[in-house]
């Protein structure tokens, strides 16, 4: 029904994008739509459209910003589905053609890619990317192959991080002892002085009715 080109596997160049031609080889015409298993990674312009006996229509395929070409494609998957149409249908609401287009529909036509990038044709530079690629948010799986250092380096941050909390509870329990032995030596004072205030008073207070004893005698006599 449909003659896509590439047939097979989408290649992305260095910036990023790619070109879908999709052609009528129909009497009739024909409405598609172009499908991926990763809409969060890919914008498709135009995604779907009529065309007419004959006719056919490059579809561009950008990657978002947010991605970059040094991961793994392999889940990355293409589909293009077709339903031929009448001329009536043709001129009519797309938008409606287009809610028709389902697997459910027994006269779908669907046409399954692969996307691969730049460096496909070269696996040991395409290993090399792989190796050094960062993971970015709309990668499906990170690829941590040969980054054994940069591992140990977030391993050893990871348990760092985790040790901050003990060495805070540390110095935590430090200080409480610290203020414990503190406060036990200043009530240990206090109590001394208070006896000796306690035992300077009895003996004031001693000598005084010893005095008051001796005055009423020598007056007595």
């Amino acid at each position: 029904m449909l003659r896509i080109s590439p047939k097979d596997v989408l290649t992305f160049s260095d910036k990023n994008d790619t070109v879908l031609n999709v052609a009528n080889e129909t009497n009739s015409a024909v409405v598609y739509k172009i499908q991926t298993t990763s809409p969060d990674k890919f914008r498709v312009r135009p995604r779907c459209g009529v065309l007419q006996p004959g006719e056919s229509l490059d579809s561009s395929i950008l990657i978002k910003a947010t991605c970059t070409l040094q991961q793994d494609f392999s889940k990355d998957k293409f589909r293009v589905i077709s339903l031929q149409i009448t001329p009536c249908e043709a001129k009519g609401d797309t938008a409606a053609l287009y809610k028709n287009l389902t697997v459910d529909n027994p006269n779908i036509k669907e046409h399954r890619l692969r996307s691969a990038p730049a460096c496909a044709a070269e696996p040991t530079e395409c290993m090399l990317n792989k190796q050094k690629s960062m993971e970015s948010p709309c990668m499906g799986n990170a690829i941590n192959d040969g980054n054994d250092t940069e591992g140990s380096q977030d391993s050893g941050e990871h348990h760092g991080k985790r040790n901050k909390p003990q060495r805070k509870t540390e110095k935590l329990q430090y200080f409480t002892i610290t203020l414990i032995v503190f406060l036990s030596m200043a009530f240990a004072f206090m109590f001394w002085k208070q006896s000796q205030f306690n035992d300077k008073i009895q003996t004031q207070i001693e000598e005084a009715l010893k005095n008051s004893m001796a005055s009423n005698t020598d007056e007595q006599n």
